[in-house]
């Protein structure tokens, strides 16, 4: 699978994805895109995603499925969102989205288990690091 078969199956069947397909597609994203960047570098793989319009929609997905997302959902999706922007310089949260993201953490928080508060706080740490 590549990053461009995933992002083509968003385009055609985002709409019916639910709040586990869309934590894997962006777990998902976040490890092909990787692989890739080390075939062809990082800067080609993060301006592709960032000017991709089916990347724009898994976004979009984020933010209309992340309410129903438990503490593994939101584990995966701040994991890969976290290392595309660390690694690959895909800034694809704004504040609105930042602030709906930690909303679902501080809503699932007393239900996460030891793996989704070290997935989260991974994250955050990446994002941290990002931010320098």
């Amino acid at each position: 699978q590549t990053v461009e078969v995933l992002l083509e199956l968003v385009a055609v069947h985002g709409e019916r994805f639910g709040f586990i397909n869309v934590s894997t597609a962006v777990n998902t994203v976040n490890k092909l895109a990787s692989m890739h960047a080390r075939r062809v570098g990082r800067i080609p793989v993060g301006k592709m995603l960032r000017e991709d319009a089916r990347f724009a929609k898994l976004i979009d997905l984020v933010r209309l499925r992340c309410g129903a997302f438990d503490g593994q959902a939101i584990g995966n999706v701040l994991n890969g969102l976290a290392a595309l922007h660390a690694d690959l310089g895909v800034t694809s949260v704004d504040v609105r989205l930042a602030k709906q993201l930690v909303g679902v953490v501080e809503g699932v928080a007393p239900t996460m288990n030891a793996q989704n508060i070290a997935n989260a706080l991974n994250a955050l740490g990446k994002l941290e690091a990002a931010a320098g």
